[in-house]
Parts: structure tokens; C-alpha cells; sequence
């Protein structure tokens, strides 16, 4: 990718100064066709789900949510979401952070464990208490105390990767 004349690398920098050329180009060129959203992976069924949020008069921050939780239900990649990643004891627990653009307010959780939805337990976070960060126990004892199902986040996949320690192709 050449921006300005200057070679940029394949890197996280590379990708960020893209992401920028394409913002403003089409910021000057778009306006009929906003709004945008852009996701750092492929995952267009979450670009969808927060578009059809704008489109439905939800917030920004409801859109956030919604495409963070189509690939928590979808397993993007193998790595969101339920049957993600299992930990050293086979566990897989979860992480998520949502900021609020203009007040700057965050909420987050960390190591949160039998609970599907991290993206909404981080915005409840956010939206319910002083903290900006769970983590552990104190994340899953929050996340039901607030009305959200324990479940097991474990599936055939993150057990034999657990196990075998290799991942199988989604």
C-alpha cells in the first residue's frame, strides 16, 4: 500500500494509516451512502448487525454492541465468543471492552467465565458501575447479579484444542 509516496508495511500501522485514507475519502465521497462501519477483521455478518442497528434508530454504542455480539454467537474465527481459545485448564473465558466516543467512558471484563454475552457485561460495566474494568469472579458474580445466564462456554472444539493442543480448521 503507497500513501503520500511512502511505502507502507503490512503492519498494524499499515492498517491503521488505510483505515484513515478510506474514512476520509469517504467522508468526501459517501455521504448517501453512511453510515459506515469498519470492522479490523472480515466479519461481515457484524458489520451488518450494526448497520441494520444505525438503520433502526439504534445508538452508536448499540451498534457497537450488536456487531461485537453477532461474532460472539457466530464464533468468528474461532477465537470469539463461546468455544474460544480454552485457557491452560481447558477453560475458555472471555474479554470485551466498549468505549463511549464522546464521554470516554469504558467498561470492560476480563477472564469472565460462564457467561456468552462479554460484550453486554462489559457495557453494563460501563453503564452500572464506578469501575471501568471486572475481572475473574468479580466479572461473572457482576454479569449475574445483572441478570445474565451462566452457561458453559465450552464446545468439541475448544476441548480438543484443549486436549490435543492444535486447532481444526472452522
Amino acid at each position: 500500500v503507497k500513501a503520500n509516496g511512502h511505502q507502507l508495511e503490512n503492519s498494524t500501522m499499515g492498517l491503521k494509516a488505510l483505515a484513515v485514507l478510506l474514512l476520509l475519502w469517504c467522508q468526501a465521497r459517501c455521504n448517501d451512502k453512511l453510515p459506515l462501519v469498519i470492522n479490523t477483521w472480515p466479519f461481515v455478518d457484524a458489520n451488518k448487525g450494526a448497520v441494520e442497528t444505525l438503520h433502526n434508530n439504534g445508538s452508536y454504542l448499540d451498534a457497537v454492541e450488536k456487531g461485537c455480539s453477532v461474532c460472539e454467537v457466530e464464533q468468528c474465527d474461532g477465537s470469539v465468543g463461546y468455544g474460544g481459545s480454552p485457557d491452560e485448564t481447558g477453560n475458555t473465558t472471555l474479554d470485551a471492552m466498549i468505549m463511549d466516543g464522546e464521554t470516554h467512558d469504558v467498561g470492560s471484563v476480563g477472564c469472565l467465565k460462564e457467561i456468552k454475552s462479554a460484550i453486554s457485561v462489559a457495557r453494563s460495566v460501563m453503564e452500572h458501575t464506578t469501575e471501568t474494568l471486572l475481572v475473574g469472579e468479580d466479572a461473572t458474580r457482576f454479569a449475574v447479579d445483572m441478570g445474565f445466564k451462566k452457561e458453559n462456554l465450552s464446545t468439541n472444539h475448544s476441548m480438543y484444542v484443549h486436549t490435543v493442543g492444535q486447532f481444526l480448521p472452522l
